[in-house]
Parts: C-alpha cells; structure tokens; sequence
C-alpha cells in the first residue's frame, strides 16, 4: 500500500451533526487531517465535487450461506458485493449448516471469514440448533469472542428462554437479537395479511405478529437489564413500543432493511417469489410510516437482511418458494430512493448546514440534505455502535471511508450485482444514488463505481 497522502476535496463530509463542505486527508491507514481548504502539494486529489463522504458502511444483519449453501453464495461473491455496496463490516447471521451454536464451530467459520477482504463477524445462535429448546453455552462463546446472539430466521417463541437469554445478556455484556415473529400467527403464511394475500388467496401474517413479541421482550428486557436489538422491524406498533422502551432507558437498538423502507405487498400480486421476503413486506401506508420513522430517527441502523438462495429454490410455487431478497450491493441506492420520495416536512430548515448553499453542492434541497444525513449515519456510526464499534471521519481514525453520489440514477440489473443468487428485487426499477468510491484502512478498493485493488 502507497504512503502517499491522499486528499478528498470538494465533498460534503459526515461529522454527527451534520454534512459540511470539508477536505479529508488519508496518510497510511489512518485520517491525519480533516479541514476546509487543505494543503494538497505531494498528495493524490479525489475530486469528490457533487458527492458525500462518509465512513464506510456497517450492516448488521447478512447472511453469508457459509457454511452449507456454497450454490447461493461465497465468501468471495459477498465481500465483493460488500465492497461495492460501500461497507467495510458485515455481521454474519448463525442460521447456517451447522448451525452456529458452539464454540468450535464458531471459531473454524471465524478463521475462514478472517480471509475475506472485508471485515465479516459471525455471530452465534440463541438456541441449539436454533430449535428453541434449549440456550447455548453463552458463557463460553463470549469467552471466545462472540458478541451478537440470534436465532434469526426463526423468533425465540419460550418466555421462559428468552428471559434467561437476557439474563445472559446482562451478565456477559452481549446482544440478544430478536427476530420479532409468533410462531403461531406466523404459521404457513408466505406473505403480509392484507388486501393482496386476501385477493392471492394466500395465508398472511398480522403485524401484531412482530408487535406482540416486541412487546413481549421489552417486558423480559425491564426485568432482566439485558441488551436487545430488534432486527429487520416492520410493523408500526413495534417501532412505537421500541421508541417508548428507549425512553425509559432500556437498552434497546432497532434495525430497518432497505426493501421494507422501499418496496410494499402490492408487488406481490403476480406471485413473483423475488419479493418473498421474511418478515413479509406490509401494506403501502405502513411502508410508508416506516420511512417516516427512518427519517425522524426513529432506527438506529439501516441492516439488509441479505439473503441469496440458490435459483432452484425461489422457483418453486409461491407458498413453498424460500423467503429472501439479495441486496448488500443495492442498499444505499434502494434506501435512498425510499428516502427521497415522502414530500418535504413544513418545518422550517434555519441551521447553516442544513442550508440552500450546502444542499446546493451535491444538487440536493436543505431537506433532502437532512435525509442524507440521517440515512448515512444509520448505515455508518449508528450501524456501528449497534456492534459495539465508534466510528467517524476524524483525525486519528480508521481511515475506511466510502464516496456517495447522491444524485446519480441507474437502473437495477442482476447482471451487475456480483451474487450467485438471482433473486435480486430492484431489477428494472429506477434507484436514485450510487457509490463511487472508497477506502477502507487507507488502502483504495473502490473507484468510479468499480474495485479498485
């Protein structure tokens, strides 16, 4: 790797209250400088004139298919479509084959993922062989590293189980990740209960299936003092129990997935198993609640639920067809996109970063320039803190950012997206927003849209 001081100029720079028109210079792995109007005599210039620059990317939800499901994906193909999607850390989900449920599996996938040119964690189950009958060794996974522990795919429907699970939590210090799902109301739908699974004549679930066991754990989480992480959230209840469990003081995180805040049940309506997805995707009025939520703050960090399948297995009937979309290399366009079509709120912008003038650098609106910056901080910093991590574009730091042209336009092709999987739901539909370039530990791995090492 050159020890040449690179300069990013002419962009608008992530800092936690805002985006602001400053220079980044990158010497080895680290920021040494970020400032307006900086010294680039002997350095390398990044033209980053009409784009954003923000840490690189943090998803805290993907599905790696290692080991047991090399058909659907590599390590190889998903830290490509990482790379290109702008992130620099992927957390691994346990619902593999084996799963993820004692210490010498854990750390024989650890040490193959320790290959991948991105950073992939793995996490572990709750339950042994995510059968919801009976916990882990919690105590020694945490001893072996393990931070994050989830049965996702399935929620962990004992009380009993899940409350010793936050017990562990608490004790430990580690995560508990809940998918948020009653077995029962859950059982043998294939879609969100409403107007389309009525019209289809498929079973479909309640949201008071999420909401219910969101519920559930937020009471477990007042009586243990556990940590709890809601993943892929879509029901409008659970996004007002977490937000009034968070202002009580629990410790209590939330993720939202680029397709619940873009895409709606109606596209279901031709059986199309692309848009088969577990949780289901909802009615269009709580799409768009959900991206209202997003846009107050209401998530802490944007997670994609990557799910790859190999093709033979999304081409069966609807209700038989695996549940999953593909999306580690979409993700910021599709959340864009999502963000950017609600109407501009009526409150008044008066603050200088939020003005006509920075908006007007990258060709936006002050508003949209709020949105920006709270979609690039649920994907970054918050991502991050979800998994323990601080990250931000400073002196001193990691220098792991990633380039964002905010006003860019494609069209989703699967002959782009770098998966086995093809089941892949942007395909034809227009995304607003690209990413462009990046670095992760001061080594240049993404230019003009392409990987660069």
């Amino acid at each position: 790797m050159s020890e040449q001081k690179v300069v990013v100029k002419g962009g608008l720079v992530l800092k936690p209250d805002g985006l602001f028109a400053l220079d980044v210079a990158i010497e080895g792995e680290v920021i040494t400088e970020v400032s307006e109007g900086l010294d680039t005599f002997g350095s390398r210039v990044i033209d980053a004139t009409g784009c954003v620059v923000s840490t690189s990317f943090y998803d805290t939800h993907t599905h790696s298919r290692y080991p047991g499901d090399s058909e659907a994906e590599t390590i190889e193909t998903l830290s490509e479509q990482g790379l290109l999607g702008g992130y620099q850390y992927l957390l691994a989900m346990a619902n593999t084959e084996p799963t993820i449920d004692s210490v010498s599996i854990w750390k024989a996938v650890r040490e193959e993922l320790r290959k991948a040119p991105i950073e992939v964690d793995q996490a572990a189950s709750i339950t042994i062989g995510r059968k919801g009958e009976r916990l882990v060794d919690f105590v020694s996974l945490s001893e072996a590293g393990v931070t994050f522990f989830t049965d996702d795919g399935t929620g962990v429907g004992s009380t009993k189980l899940m409350y010793e699970a936050l017990k562990m939590s608490e004790l430990l210090g580690v995560t508990v990740a809940q998918h948020a799902q009653d077995p029962y109301l859950f059982e043998g739908a294939s879609m969100n209960l409403g107007a389309t699974s009525v019209r289809l004549g498929l079973i479909g679930e309640p949201e008071a299936s999420e909401s219910t066991m969101v519920a559930r754990d937020i009471e477990l989480l007042k009586a243990t003092g556990g940590r709890l992480h809601v993943l892929h959230v879509s029901a409008r209840e659970s996004i007002n129990l977490i937000r009034m469990a968070r202002n009580e003081g629990l410790r209590i995180s939330a993720e939202v997935t680029p397709h619940h805040l873009l895409l709606d049940d109606s596209l279901l309506s031709n059986f199309d198993t692309s848009f088969k997805v577990n949780p289901p995707l909802r009615s269009k009025s709580t799409q768009m609640a959900i991206v209202a939520s997003a846009i107050r703050g209401d998530f802490d960090a944007i997670a994609t639920d990557h799910a790859p399948h190999a093709y033979h297995s999304k081409q069966r009937p609807f209700s038989q067809a695996s549940f999953g979309m593909i999306g580690l290399q979409s993700a910021f366009s599709a959340c864009w996109t999502a963000f950017s079509e609600p109407p501009a709120s009526p409150t008044a912008i008066a603050t200088d970063h939020w003005s006509h003038r920075a908006a007007s650098r990258i060709g936006l609106e002050p508003y949209e320039l709020q949105r920006l910056h709270r979609l690039l901080e649920m994907m970054g910093p918050g991502a991050a803190r979800v998994v323990g991590r601080r990250i931000g574009i400073e002196p001193n730091a990691q220098a792991s950012i990633v380039i964002c042209d905010p006003t860019a336009r494609s069209v989703g092709k699967i002959e782009d997206i770098a998966s086995h999987s093809t089941n892949f739901p942007y395909e034809g539909r227009t995304l607003r927003g690209s990413v462009v370039g990046g670095f992760i530990r001061g080594k240049e791995i993404l230019r003009e849209g392409k990987l660069w090492f």
